[in-house]
């Protein structure tokens, strides 16, 4: 709902760009230092000394952590204040006019300490994560939100003030997690004094930097979009941050499900070849079931989403349907690149994920400078096929996909089938025909509810008995190729 009121309150257009590439810096670092690298060496090594009887040990690495990042936040916040204009033409938004870029340093000044506050969050969000307290992390975002559409809403003429609210969130998130972090755990001090690095924090570092190549690489492509989008017409940016927040929904939901299951066991069972074997006949059909459905729902109704966060009035509810039409097939193939991270590293390839990553790195700078005169389109299939290569280069060097047509025709028909006619349904129902038959008397969401749901019910109804046998099913024809 944040988007949905951003956009009918501000609208596309300048200001909205220029918020969204502030408000992209700390996400980037989010990616990088918060919930990224540094979140996943810090993880175990902070479990373990948290299960350690000495408490002492716990609070030294939190510590040393807390003053990495916190010292690390505020360099990358000093030289946005003293070297705004340097980032901004050559990092952030170079295609940007004079006075977008005066507005957003404005702007960076509010969202760049906010990295700080995000780091803090997420390293007290971690402790809580260990001792099972998970409440206050689940609502935590819906601060910033609540924050930021009533600044929206109030004061849509001043987008400053909208990224004022985001400090003004971000801080209130970080003094919510140290009081519960403080009356729930035995530390002493959410902010703890300076303790010199131990040899947990060093065994982290070490941790963070064989984990940080992957990270750099997925900060480089998302920066190489950044610099290009700001050259695209006005009201490109904020467009094609909108079709990203769309497609996270079932990246979040599907994506993230498939791959916290799949990680799991295939590592439990990295040492049994009929396992992983069987685990990769399953999670390619559960990415048939559920994650080809889901990106053709947003292909056929990406004008009817769009047109509900911009408004049917709107000038650029066309191109931006044609915008969210390119990047709802980015669904699948990032998706099934994730489970081919997963199976490499499991592997210990983790050589290969970072020189395909490199190339497709390159790809998408290349691709980027031939399409960008195309405008967020062009910056959106460039993506697209960055993908695509990535994914033809990762199954070219372990061929997964050949798992699938050593299936039987029956087995694969049992899913096809009914893919098939609920994606057809799916089509009909976005077709002009059917909305002069039923949309001009009954609204909109009503008719998407009951048609798609009724065609999504069908449609489980059918696989239902297919998944509750799969198990053996792909047990018997895993045993043929062992």
């Amino acid at each position: 709902m944040r988007d949905y009121v951003l956009y009918h309150a501000i609208g596309s257009g300048p200001n909205l760009d220029v918020f969204f590439v502030a408000f992209r810096f700390p996400q980037l670092t989010r990616r990088f230092f918060a919930e990224g690298s540094f979140h996943q060496a810090l993880l175990p090594i902070m479990a373990q000394a948290s299960a350690d009887p000495d408490p002492e040990r716990a609070q030294r690495l939190y510590s040393a952590s807390f003053w990495f990042v916190t010292l690390l936040m505020l360099c990358l916040a000093l030289s946005i204040w003293v070297y705004g204009s340097a980032w901004i033409d050559y990092l952030l938004a170079p295609g940007f006019s004079s006075g977008q870029k005066k507005l957003l340093a404005d702007c960076l000044i509010w969202t760049a300490p906010y990295s700080l506050a995000l780091s803090w969050v997420s390293l007290l969000a971690l402790l809580l994560q260990l001792n099972h307290s998970y409440w206050l992390n689940g609502i935590s975002p819906t601060i910033l939100n609540i924050f930021v559409g009533f600044a929206a809403y109030f004061y849509s003429a001043d987008i400053v003030l909208v990224a004022q609210s985001v400090f003004i969130a971000g801080w209130i998130q970080s003094a919510l997690h140290a009081v519960l972090t403080g009356t729930t755990l035995s530390f002493k001090r959410c902010i703890p004094l300076f303790v010199w690095p131990d040899q947990d924090f060093w065994n982290v570092w070490s941790r963070f930097l064989s984990l940080s190549g992957l990270s750099i690489l997925i900060l480089i492509n998302m920066s190489i979009d950044q610099i290009y989008l700001s050259y695209a017409p006005i009201g490109s940016v904020s467009i094609y941050y909108l079709c990203e927040r769309v497609i996270e929904l079932p990246i979040g939901i599907i994506g993230y499900s498939l791959w916290s299951v799949f990680s799991t066991y295939y590592v439990q069972n990295h040492q049994n070849a009929l396992s992983l074997v069987r685990l990769e006949y399953q999670i390619l059909l559960l990415i048939l079931a559920w994650v080809v459905p889901a990106s053709a729902f947003i292909l056929f109704f990406a004008a009817d989403i769009m047109m509900f966060f911009m408004g049917a009035s709107s000038p650029l509810v066309q191109n931006a349907s044609a915008l969210l039409n390119i990047i709802s097939l980015q669904i699948l193939f990032i998706v099934i690149n994730k489970i081919f991270v997963i199976i490499f590293t499991t592997h210990g390839r983790n050589k290969e994920i970072l020189l395909i990553h490199g190339l497709g790195s390159i790809v998408n700078c290349v691709m980027n400078a031939l399409l960008y005169s195309y405008g967020a389109q062009g910056i959106a299939l460039s993506t697209l096929c960055t993908l695509f290569i990535q994914l033809l280069v990762f199954h070219l060097r372990y061929p997964l996909f050949a798992r699938l047509t050593r299936l039987p025709i029956r087995v694969v028909a049992q899913i096809f089938y009914p893919l098939m006619l609920l994606i057809g349904a799916m089509a009909f129902i976005s077709t002009r025909t059917f909305k002069c038959l039923f949309w001009t008397s009954v609204p909109q969401p009503i008719v998407l509810t009951v048609f798609v749901g009724s065609a999504s019910w069908w449609y489980w109804r059918q696989i239902q008995p297919f998944f509750a046998q799969m198990n053996q099913r792909v047990t018997r024809e895993a045993l043929q190729l062992i």
